[in-house]
C-alpha cells in the first residue's frame, strides 16, 4: 500500500468512511485470488500438518462483499477462506465496522436454523487474526489486544505490521491459511419456549444437522461442550443425537460440563481442553464453545484461552474484551470472574501447584456457602409460597361459606314466601296475609283487669279545669 493510502487511514476519524473507501479501492488492484493446492506445510519444527485443502468455493460477489456472509437477520459472519489474499480484504471490511442492512434484528417470535443460522461470535476479529497466524504474538506496539478499541489508532498500529505479516506469511509457506479461530455460540440445536413468546422472547426450534453443517461451513472442526446430558437433552438435543451429527459433519466434540453460572473445579481441568483448543488452532481450524446460550460457562473457556495466549494481560481486560464481542452479559456470576483472577495468578506463577491447591479449597468453600445461601433463599421462598397458598385458601374458604350462608338465607325467605302465597285461580284477600304482630298474643293471656282499676286521684280531672 502506498504512502497515499495510509495517508487516508490516519485520516479516517475526519474523513468518514472515505479511508475504507480508498483501501477497499486499492485492495481491488490486487491480483485475482488463486484457490490454494493441497497444503504441504514445511514450516518450522514441531508443525501439524493439515489436511489437504477442500476444493475452493466460487469468487466472492458483490452480494457477500469480500468473503463475509451474512445470516438472513444477524450481523456478518467472518469466515476462514483458502484465498492468498482473502484475509487482507476481510481485514479491511472488519476494520470498517461493515455491517449489511440485514444485520437489523427484527421483531420475530419464532428462531430456527433457516431463518436465524447459528450465530457464532469470534473472540479474535478478523484483522487481528491474520496478524497472529504465525506464532499468535502481538503486533510491536501493542501491549494486548484492548490497545486495539480505540479504531482512531489502528491505521498507525495496524496497516504496517498487516502488510508485513502478508508478506512474510507467504513468503515462508506459499499455502498459506490464517490460523483458527476460537467462537462462542448458542447450544446447536436447542429447543426452548415451543409453546410460544415468553416475556418478549422468541420460541426457538433448532436443528440438530443445519446448525452443525452451519459450524462444519464457518471451518469449525472441533466444539468444547459445557453441557451436562441432562440438560442437553432438557434442550433438546440429547448427546447420542448430538454426537452423532456431529460426527456426520467432522466435527470433534470435546466435554468439560459445567453447573449453570459454575465453573470447572480445578484449573488442570480447564488446562486439558485448552490443549485440545490450541492443537486445533495451530492446524488451521478453529474451535467454538458452547453452552446453553454461550454467554455464561463457555465465555470463561474463552477468557482462560486467551488468558493463556497472552493475548489479554488481566482478567478484568479479558472479561471487558468478551463482552465486547459476545455480550455484555457474558461471565454472568461472580463465581466466574473469581475463577478467571485465580487462572490468571495461576498462569503468572507458571502453574504453581500450591497456589491451585489453595485457590481451588477457596473456590469449594465459596461454592458450598453459595449452595448453602442458595439452599437457605429457596427454602425460604418455598415457605413463603405455602403461607401465601394456605392465606389464598382460607380466603376461598371465606368467601365459599359466605355464599353458603347467602343460598341458605334466599331459599328460607323463598319457601316463607311460598307458603303465604295463594293458589292459582283463588282471589287475593286480607285474610290471607299473615296477622298483624299486635293481634298474635292470645286473648286469654291478654290482662283485662287493667282496663277496670280505678283512675289516680292526681289524675282526675277537676271541676273548673
Amino acid at each position: 500500500m502506498d504512502k497515499t493510502t495510509n495517508s487516508a487511514y490516519r485520516t479516517s476519524s475526519t474523513n468518514g468512511g472515505s479511508a475504507i473507501s480508498a483501501a477497499a479501492a486499492d485492495i481491488q488492484k490486487l491480483p485475482a485470488p488463486r484457490p490454494s493446492p493441497p497444503l504441504e506445510m514445511s514450516g518450522p519444527p514441531g508443525s501439524i500438518a493439515a489436511a489437504p485443502a477442500p476444493t475452493p468455493p466460487p469468487a466472492p460477489s458483490s452480494s457477500s462483499l469480500f468473503g463475509v456472509m451474512h445470516n438472513q437477520y444477524h450481523p456478518s459472519t467472518m469466515t476462514a477462506s483458502p484465498y492468498d489474499y482473502d484475509a487482507y480484504r476481510m481485514a479491511i471490511n472488519d476494520l470498517s465496522g461493515y455491517r449489511s442492512s440485514s444485520s437489523r434484528t427484527p421483531t420475530t417470535t419464532y428462531k430456527n436454523s433457516i431463518t436465524h443460522p447459528i450465530n457464532v461470535s469470534w473472540m479474535i476479529p478478523s484483522w487481528l487474526n491474520v496478524l497472529l497466524q504465525e506464532d499468535m504474538r502481538l503486533p510491536k506496539g501493542v501491549r494486548d489486544l484492548n490497545d486495539l478499541a480505540d479504531r482512531e489508532r489502528l491505521p498507525d498500529l495496524m496497516t504496517p505490521s498487516l502488510e508485513e505479516a502478508l508478506a512474510r506469511a507467504q513468503q515462508r509457506y506459499p499455502n498459506w491459511r490464517p490460523r483458527g479461530n476460537m467462537g462462542l455460540c448458542s447450544c446447536p440445536g436447542k429447543k426452548v419456549r415451543l409453546d410460544g413468546p415468553v416475556n418478549g422472547r422468541a420460541k426457538i426450534e433448532r436443528d440438530l444437522d443445519l446448525d452443525f453443517a452451519r459450524l462444519q461451513q464457518l471451518g469449525c472442526k472441533r466444539v468444547i461442550c459445557c453441557l451436562f446430558d441432562e440438560e442437553l437433552a432438557f434442550l433438546g438435543s440429547p448427546f447420542p443425537q448430538y454426537l452423532q451429527a456431529a460426527t456426520n459433519h467432522g466435527i470433534d466434540v470435546v466435554r468439560i460440563p459445567m453447573v449453570e453460572g459454575s465453573t470447572p473445579e480445578t484449573f488442570i481441568e480447564m488446562e486439558a481442553v485448552l490443549d485440545k483448543i490450541d492443537e486445533t488452532t495451530k492446524a488451521g481450524d478453529s474451535v467454538i464453545a458452547h453452552c446453553r446460550g454461550g454467554v455464561g460457562r463457555a465465555a470463561v473457556v474463552a477468557c482462560c484461552w486467551m488468558l493463556r495466549q497472552g493475548l489479554i494481560q488481566d482478567n478484568r481486560s479479558v472479561i471487558a474484551w468478551v463482552r465486547r464481542y459476545r455480550t455484555s452479559k457474558a461471565i454472568e456470576t461472580d463465581e466466574q470472574e473469581f475463577y478467571l483472577e485465580g487462572y490468571h495468578i495461576w498462569k503468572t506463577t507458571n502453574g504453581h501447584p500450591a497456589f491451585a491447591k489453595h485457590f481451588e479449597d477457596e473456590l469449594m468453600l465459596r461454592r458450598r456457602r453459595k449452595e448453602d445461601f442458595q439452599l437457605r433463599a429457596r427454602q425460604a421462598q418455598e415457605l413463603d409460597i405455602a403461607r401465601a397458598q394456605r392465606k389464598a385458601f382460607q380466603e376461598e374458604e371465606d368467601v365459599e361459606q359466605r355464599e353458603r350462608e347467602l343460598r341458605v338465607e334466599a331459599a328460607l325467605e323463598e319457601k316463607r314466601l311460598a307458603a303465604t302465597a295463594p293458589l292459582p285461580g283463588q282471589a287475593f284477600s286480607a285474610s290471607s296475609l299473615p296477622p298483624p304482630r299486635e293481634s298474635m298474643v292470645p286473648d286469654n293471656e291478654f290482662d283485662f283487669s287493667l282496663a277496670a282499676s280505678p283512675v289516680p286521684t292526681s289524675l282526675q280531672r277537676q271541676p273548673g279545669q
